[in-house]
């Protein structure tokens, strides 16, 4: 079944007409907020394909495949926001993490960690791994289109308590920015 993920995967890279990085932000009219689109064009679905060819498990290659493209999506989003990150220190990019976590985080610089959660169309909640409850500065939502073609980066939640939430309380990605300045260096935190 692996094979059908990559296939898909492959027809999806070989159709897709977006360019590496396109964004467009749009407001939603929900709370004045506004979110992020994000292009998810050959590169992102090339990484994603590389991902979850490591994974004989067609479910958790599928959830692989989706992190990633969650994962690219943020990074996108705060790197045009003049945000630092780092796709290499994150366990979502380390093979071996890959193999025994579900994470799809991306390092702030001199922040910490995010955690990007895919969300599909049409959802109303979304499940969040136990195992990415602690050692987060923030969870940030993305909905993936049903073509994946684009990733809509919804929303952020600054602390996640419960497995199971409603979209409904995502904070704005207006105020994404000022929260992570806040916060202060992870050694810093450490010590307080």
């Amino acid at each position: 079944m692996k094979n059908s993920l990559a296939e898909f995967a492959g027809i999806l890279v070989e159709n897709l007409s977006f360019r590496w990085g396109e964004i467009k932000i749009m407001p939603t009219g929900i709370n004045h907020s506004s979110v992020f689109l994000i292009a998810l064009g050959r590169e992102a679905h090339e990484i994603a394909d590389y991902f979850c060819q490591q994974h004989s498990d067609f479910a958790l290659a599928e959830q692989v495949y989706l992190n990633t493209l969650a994962v690219y999506a943020v990074n996108c989003c705060l790197r045009s926001l003049g945000i630092a990150t780092d796709l290499e220190a994150s366990d979502s990019w380390n093979p071996i993490m890959r193999s025994r976590l579900t994470v799809a985080d991306l390092v702030v610089r001199g922040k910490g960690k995010v955690e990007c959660c895919p969300v599909m169309p049409g959802e109303d909640f979304i499940e969040i791994s136990e195992e990415v409850l602690s050692d987060r500065i923030g969870y940030v939502f993305v909905e993936i289109d049903a073509e994946m073609s684009e990733g809509k980066v919804l929303g952020f939640l600054e602390k996640v308590v419960e497995t199971k939430l409603s979209l409904l309380t995502l904070l704005s990605l207006d105020d994404l920015p000022a929260y992570l300045e806040k916060i202060s260096p992870p050694q810093l935190r450490s010590q307080i």
